[in-house]
């Protein structure tokens, strides 16, 4: 039913291990490109991270997972992966901060958490995590750096 609008075909003008045309400092640790014919508010097509694939591709077909609101910008930066990957917000954070800690972000994604909560937080451009385990009854709480 959603097919046409969570199925999206990303270009890769960026791909993995590619610099930013006008900042050579960045590297994408991820495929980065567009969505032909879906103009953003910039007047471009739609930018989209390309997360779940781990090689160089110059097009791929997957789903949206996420959208990030850029609340310094005018542009949201769409997020696509492989059907069958699921990340949650914590990992699409982690994912896009090469490119995103430079602009103030919230990201609204498919999959919230995964096996119970995740709590994040950037601080000095470092994601700080704390895992709330659900376990039986009991709540483990694990905090990772």
């Amino acid at each position: 039913m959603y097919d046409d609008i969570l199925n999206q075909i990303v270009t890769v003008d960026r791909p993995l291990g590619s610099t930013h045309p006008e900042y050579k400092n960045i590297i994408y640790p991820v495929n980065y490109g567009y969505i032909e014919g879906v103009i953003a508010p910039d007047g471009e097509e739609q930018d989209a991270y390309l997360l779940g694939v781990d090689h160089p591709v110059k097009q791929f077909t997957g789903r949206i997972i996420a959208v990030i609101k850029r609340e310094d910008d005018v542009e949201d930066k769409w997020v696509v992966a492989p059907e069958n990957v699921k990340l949650n917000q914590a990992e699409v954070a982690e994912a896009v901060n090469f490119q995103e800690l430079y602009f103030k972000t919230t990201i609204h994604a498919l999959y919230k958490k995964s096996c119970g909560v995740i709590i994040y937080r950037k601080k000095q451009n470092k994601f700080q995590y704390r895992i709330f385990i659900i376990v039986s009854t009991k709540i483990k709480n694990l905090e990772l750096s």
